[in-house]
């Protein structure tokens, strides 16, 4: 089926709800919970028996919902859309990539960047290529004369890809599909929602992983030849094991280069902190520069350390763009419409700033309150240990008017008295 950007109605026809949520038990071993019957309840209808149990099992992330089920694309499963001028296979049951993509809601701003950018001859290298959203695009604007190496490790994208390189005629496309690191061998993979997916820590549970799959590894610098104009990462934390392997290639071209940044995933499959993999680029003689979601416009990062230390949240992902020094300049007289970046970089300061100063307001509103609360604590207490120490005073009291009062005296032989016929029968008793 062939359709246009945008149009999602031939994708989502609705119903077999009950279908769906009997799969489910097949696949889990167990009944969908109330937020997984909300999820199934949005998956798109399939056309086969085959393709609703497909939709199950890419629909959920393997790495909450793992499974040792799985169902290879057939012919129903892709969707040919046009997008940017060119046509596109996607996966109908890929809703964290393909879905995006022919609602026309997928990146928008590194879109723009490419088209601002790529010209005809250049060479781009796509690592992480997923689907080839980006590798179409590339081989569109880079031309004839220009060419497109894309590295992709999921064989069910790869023929994706090779789909869309066919139906355009694309002769300048060039696949290569392995992982690329910086050591030769392989890494464990698995698929996380749709066709996304990325490296799993190699340890004894990951082979026994359900979802694990071994995959060839190989080093950039191993494998290109001639100029490389632009290098394009997005590979779910693996960045910094690509740039290790790329070291050559970076030194000898001195492309422009754009990649996915997330300070959670950086360290946690690179071994790499974001600031130490931003200051790389700085002591390879690269500026760089925060491609804006909103507008698509270039923010500089004029301090590179500091903009890692304010990062925020773990879960926040950004893309960066990164210019060889000086060259940045030239570059932007290509754009087709040069973004107004100080405008950007000012109203971007100006909302960091503002979201700063409502943290540090909420901070001290929070402090506030727990000094409040620790102040009434101890006021509780120091009434609590006044009204104690009252009630041993009395207490003492008590005990002593007792000893002094005249009954105590009088009865006093009276007490010995009980006290030696006590040891006496004690003593008869032996």
């Amino acid at each position: 089926m062939e359709i246009n950007e945008g149009q999602l109605t031939d994708l989502k026809a609705g119903g077999g709800q009950h279908e769906l949520e009997r799969i489910f038990e097949q696949v889990y071993g167990r009944k969908p919970e109330s937020q997984e019957l909300v999820e199934i309840s949005s998956m798109p209808a399939a056309e086969s028996e085959t393709g609703a149990f497909r939709t199950v099992v890419r629909y959920f992330d393997h790495q909450t919902h793992p499974t040792g089920f799985s169902v290879r694309m057939s012919p129903l499963d892709v969707h040919v859309i046009i997008t940017d001028g060119v046509k596109l296979a996607v996966d109908i049951a890929d809703r964290s990539v393909s879905m995006p993509i022919a609602a026309g809601v997928y990146e928008p701003h590194m879109r723009a960047f490419y088209e601002s950018h790529l010209k005809p001859g250049m060479t781009f290298v796509d690592v992480g290529a997923n689907v080839g959203m980006f590798t179409a695009l590339a081989a569109k604007l880079v031309g004839e004369l220009g060419r497109v190496i894309a590295f992709e490790p999921n064989s069910e994208n790869c023929r994706l890809i090779l789909m869309s390189a066919r139906l355009n005629g694309f002769n300048n496309v060039k696949l290569i599909p392995i992982a690329l690191h910086h050591v030769v061998g392989y890494a464990l993979f698995t698929s996380a929602i749709g066709t996304n997916g990325g490296f799993l820590p190699s340890v004894d549970a990951s082979l026994s992983n359900p979802t694990c799959t071994v995959v060839p590894t190989m080093k950039l610098d191993d494998l290109i030849d001639g100029d490389v104009d632009f290098i394009k990462m997005d590979v779910e934390g693996a960045e910094g094991l690509v740039i290790k392997g790329a070291v050559r290639t970076i030194e000898r071209c001195r492309p422009v280069i754009t990649t996915e940044v997330s300070a959670e995933m950086l360290p946690r499959v690179s071994g790499v902190r974001l600031g130490d993999y931003l200051a790389w680029f700085d002591s390879m003689g690269y500026e760089s520069s925060l491609i804006d979601k909103a507008t698509g416009n270039l923010i500089p990062i004029t301090d590179t350390g500091a903009f890692a230390a304010e990062w925020g949240r773990l879960d926040r992902i950004e893309d960066l763009a990164f210019f060889p020094t000086g060259e940045h300049e030239n570059l932007k007289g290509a754009f087709k419409t040069p973004p107004n970046v100080f405008d950007g970089f000012v109203k971007s300061e100006q909302l960091e700033s503002e979201r700063r100063a409502q943290e540090a307001e909420a901070k001290v509103k929070e402090v506030e309150q727990r000094a409040s609360q620790a102040e009434a604590k101890a006021e509780q207490a120091e009434v609590k240990a006044q009204q104690a120490e009252q009630r041993a005073t009395q207490a003492e009291a008590t005990l002593q008017a007792v000893f002094n009062s005249r009954s105590w005296r009088v009865t006093q032989p009276l007490r010995r008295l009980a006290v030696t016929a006590r040891l006496l029968r004690e003593k008869a008793k032996q």
